[in-house]
C-alpha cells in the first residue's frame, strides 16, 4: 500500500526577483504641424513694399514648419474695416481648416486697440493664435495697445491659452 500523505521537506523562502521587462523603444507621437494663414496688407501703393512683406511673412511660416493652406494680400489703410482678405482668412480659421494666422505686425490687422482686442478674442475662442514676424507680440500688446493684462486675465477666466505665439 502506498502512503499517499507524505510530507515533503520545506522549500526555502524564495526571494523575489523583479521580472525583466523587455522594453522595446515606441517612436514619438507625430507632431502634427500648424495649418496657417497669412496676411500681408499696406495702403503703400508700391508692389515691392507689398510683395517684400507677403514673401518674409510667408517665409516665416514655413520656417516655423507651419502649412500654408490660405493667403490674402490686401491695397487697404489700416483703420479701414473692409478688409475682405482678412474676413476669408478668419472664415477658414473658423471653419478650423487652419489654426495660426501669420501677419507682419499687428498694425497690418488694425490700428484700434479695441478691435485687435475683440480680434484676440475671438481667436481665442477659436483654439487659434496669431503669430507677429517683424516685432514681438507681447511688447505690441503691453507697450503699444495696452491690452495684454486683459488677455491674460481673460484667458485665466476662461481656462483657455493665450491666443499669440512668441
Amino acid at each position: 500500500m502506498f502512503n499517499l500523505f507524505c510530507t515533503l521537506p520545506a522549500l526555502p523562502a524564495a526571494k523575489p526577483q523583479p521580472i525583466p521587462l523587455r522594453c522595446m523603444k515606441v517612436p514619438p507621437l507625430p507632431v502634427t504641424p500648424n495649418r496657417a494663414v497669412v496676411y500681408a496688407r499696406t495702403a503703400d501703393r508700391h508692389v515691392g513694399v507689398l510683395e517684400t512683406q507677403y514673401n518674409s511673412v510667408l517665409a516665416a511660416a514655413r520656417e516655423d514648419g507651419c502649412i500654408v493652406v490660405d493667403a490674402a494680400i490686401e491695397h487697404r489703410p489700416g483703420s479701414s474695416l473692409r478688409k475682405p482678405g482678412l474676413l476669408r482668412l478668419l472664415k477658414v480659421i473658423r471653419k478650423g481648416e487652419a489654426n495660426v494666422l501669420y501677419v507682419q505686425d499687428l498694425s497690418r490687422l488694425h490700428g484700434s486697440p479695441f478691435w485687435l482686442y475683440l480680434l484676440f478674442c475671438w481667436m481665442q475662442d477659436h483654439n487659434a493664435k496669431i503669430v507677429t514676424v517683424a516685432c514681438d507680440i507681447r511688447y505690441s500688446l503691453h507697450y503699444d495697445l495696452h491690452i495684454e493684462q486683459k488677455l491674460l486675465e481673460r484667458a485665466a477666466r476662461k481656462g483657455r491659452d493665450v491666443p499669440w505665439i512668441v
